[in-house]
């Protein structure tokens, strides 16, 4: 068990050093425009969230394989040297003992006084007492594995806390209405296009945003029902159905627990640019598929103006929040 726990520790600590060299490389690409399309840099920073966990795996293993690395002939040579026995010398050795004089009687209960004239007794000098717990408690086999075991814990929260929001926002579009039949329809028929088996709608009025929800439903805003034209829900409708195609809403309640596995300072930025690369190409696809990007830019807009005061579900996939970047969205479409 106590071996169980060193290696489990381990395992996490080499991924938290993966963690933040992958997410520092994926960031430093992105700056320097070499990862230009925007599959390119999802799958760049996607890669520096899920290769950690196999990297450290393989290197766990590797060093618990016995390989070793190639050091040369010359650290070679000296692990020969420093392997040969040493030879006998021909001058004998002598061993001599040194002998303590034995202390006095008044110097066995206390020290000198200092400049202060405080006197200690020699009993409470270098007590080495505390030193010596604290030694125990490091040493303790167990530590690593309570370590462990806290983290993975601590990793846990924030993919359990998802799941429960998810399970009650489930349940509260079950039992709320669709929309009218020819919002239905329409879903239906992108649905089909974009090769999901089916989409299930509901009006929710306290949605600031339309989400999409795994596995196959979507929740629409009240507001959106009269503000938006015929054009504008299409779009709108369209980039949720993106987000469902690419299962967008599994990914984002796989991340908290993978940003939490990993605490490195960057994996918060990865979560941030790939939902914000999730956006963009929803976007795409939603232009493609109503030929109609302008509409998509002015039901962006509507969903900025109206969304204010109602809630966003963090686990969804909503189409416009507050700090997504609106302007580069509209500017592109």
């Amino acid at each position: 068990m106590a071996d169980a726990g060193a290696l489990l520790l381990s395992w996490l600590a080499t991924a938290w050093l993966h963690a933040l060299v992958l997410c520092g490389a994926a960031w430093c690409a992105e700056r320097a425009r070499l990862l230009r399309s925007l599959p390119a840099r999802e799958a760049a920073w996607r890669g520096a969230l899920l290769l950690p966990l196999l990297t450290s795996a393989i290197a766990l293993g590797v060093d618990r394989g016995g390989f070793r690395i190639a050091r040369g002939p010359m650290a070679s040579a000296a692990e020969g040297i420093d392997a040969a026995p040493a030879p006998r010398s021909a001058v004998p050795t002598l061993h001599m003992t040194a002998v303590a004089p034995t202390p006095r009687a008044d110097e066995t209960k206390t020290v000198p006084a200092s400049r202060e004239g405080a006197r200690m007794p020699v009993a409470q000098v270098g007590d080495a007492r505390p030193a010596a717990a604290l030694a125990a408690v490091a040493g303790d086999p167990r530590v690593p594995l309570l370590v462990a075991v806290a983290w993975l814990a601590l990793a846990g929260v924030g993919g359990v806390l998802a799941l429960a929001r998810l399970h009650r926002l489930r349940r509260r579009l079950a039992f709320l209405p669709a929309p009218d039949r020819a919002l239905v329809q329409r879903a239906a028929w992108m649905a089909r296009r974009a090769g999901l088996p089916r989409v299930t709608l509901a009006e929710d009025p306290a949605l600031a945003s339309p989400v999409a929800v795994a596995p196959d439903r979507i929740g629409v805003p009240a507001w959106s029902v009269h503000a938006l034209d015929d054009a504008q829900r299409s779009a709108m409708l369209a980039h949720e159905i993106a987000h469902l195609a690419r299962r967008d809403p599994q990914w984002r309640l796989a991340t908290p627990a993978l940003s939490g596995l990993l605490p490195a300072p960057l994996s918060r930025l990865a979560r941030r640019r790939l939902d914000d690369l999730a956006e963009l190409q929803c976007d795409d696809w939603a232009a493609r598929a109503t030929g109609n990007p302008r509409a998509l830019a002015e039901c962006l807009a509507h969903c900025l103006a109206h969304g204010r005061g109602l809630s966003t579900p963090a686990f969804a996939v909503p189409m416009a929040a507050a700090d997504s970047p609106l302007v580069e969205r509209v500017r592109r479409l």
